[in-house]
């Protein structure tokens, strides 16, 4: 990190990982509920049912992609799957989250409206159950709504635009950027700042889950704190406001 002239300024250097695509935020649940002639009350994310949220990722991957495919960074698009969507959903990566996520899923699919399960579905919950096992003690295990809203209060979830699914805050829009940066744990999103007097300034949205090759990839070269030995990283300095 940088001293700058200005106070409110943080000269950072760091690797561009990601471009935000689409975002799924409350509004859009919003308007996929009023899409299927139902109102939805909810004031976040973390209050939507899990098979209508998957049902959601999937309608706006297949609106986002479908004919864009061709013209987009990578000839090849991440496709959503459940592994990589409660992946993102389950604080800490615990398995006994996992299954208590998987529970909830089972329990809220009685009561939903998304239609029948697909038989891929099907297919990838039986696998992650697998992944997750059971837990030694019933006891253990806690009410998975609070697991919902710690991860998911305040945020939305997000399409890079290689197709790759992630979680970053809710303010986050189209266009912004995911950052590694040196200095930091975790992937933050910032957007630039309109107008050539900003000088290529940046705003700094929040912080971002996004799990694919280049985030990785960035990440460890800011945890070893050098440079990128395979030399595919090129890295530059963001000015943070």
């Amino acid at each position: 990190m940088k001293e700058t002239d200005s106070w409110r300024i943080l000269r950072v250097e760091g690797f561009r990982a990601a471009t935000v695509a689409e975002v799924i935020n409350i509004q859009a649940v919003h308007n996929f509920f009023r899409s299927r002639g139902e109102e939805e009350l909810c004031s976040g994310l973390w209050e939507t049912s899990l098979p209508d949220l998957w049902t959601l990722v999937n309608k706006v991957y297949s609106d986002k992609f479908s004919a864009l495919g061709g013209s987009l960074q990578s000839p090849t698009l991440a496709r959503p799957t459940l592994r990589r969507f409660f992946g993102i959903l389950v604080p800490f990566n615990s398995g006994k989250h996992l299954y208590e996520f998987l529970h909830l899923w089972f329990e809220q699919t009685r009561h939903s409206a998304s239609g029948e399960m697909s038989q891929e579905t099907h297919n990838e919950l039986t696998e992650l159950k697998l992944v997750a096992g059971e837990p030694e003690s019933q006891s253990d295990l806690i009410d998975v709504r609070v697991l919902m809203q710690l991860s998911l209060e305040d945020m939305c979830l997000l399409f890079s635009n290689d197709g790759d699914l992630g979680l970053c805050a809710e303010t986050a829009q189209p266009g912004d950027q995911v950052v590694a940066l040196y200095g930091l744990s975790h992937l933050i999103v910032i957007r630039a700042l309109q107008g050539a007097h900003q000088n290529h300034g940046y705003l700094l949205i929040g912080n971002c889950k996004l799990d694919n090759a280049a985030c990785r990839d960035a990440m460890a070269v800011v945890a070893e704190g050098g440079s990128d030995r395979k030399g595919a990283l090129e890295s530059e300095f963001f000015c943070l406001e």
